[in-house]
């Protein structure tokens, strides 16, 4: 060192190992500011693989003209504004979203393992389906109407 000078190779190296730290720096921001997209982008993808997972393909549940009397009283639960009865089985209910991304609007939606008989009363008044005994359905009401299909994923 002379007169308070630093050789060249020594200033080269502090410029070098200056250059690394903001290279770092820069790095580990944007780690962790990718963590909030991450988190959305995983919620958004959790609601369109929803979507897609309720979309159950189906012939349409049969309204009886004359219902099959049971000597059983029917199992009855309301779910998002809406009465469901069924006879028998098991039944998993979620709130399928609709729209677009950021839309935070859904409908109800309900998959019945075996309910051979099934009624459903939302605003657009009581329907009555006969899915069958052993059959799988799902229900899904749109604005009050209410929608039923032999086949689901419910086990």
């Amino acid at each position: 060192m002379i007169d308070g000078y630093l050789p060249v190779s020594d200033r080269q190296r502090l410029s070098h190992s200056q250059g690394w730290q903001t290279v770092a720096i820069v790095v580990l921001l944007a780690g962790v500011a990718s963590i909030p997209l991450a988190v959305t982008y995983e919620g958004l993808a959790m609601l369109q693989a929803r979507k897609v997972d309720w979309a159950i393909p189906g012939a349409a549940c049969p309204s009886p003209a004359q219902p099959i009397r049971f000597h059983r009283q029917p199992l009855e639960f309301d779910y998002q504004g809406v009465h469901f009865t069924r006879r028998y089985g098991a039944v998993s209910c979620v709130v399928v979203p609709e729209g677009g991304l950021f839309s935070n609007r859904g409908y109800p939606a309900c998959q019945f393992s075996s309910p051979a008989q099934l009624t459903v009363t939302a605003r657009g008044g009581t329907v009555l389906f006969e899915p069958g005994f052993g059959h799988r359905a799902t229900v899904t009401v749109r604005a009050g109407r209410s929608s039923c299909v032999v086949g689901g994923s419910f086990r």
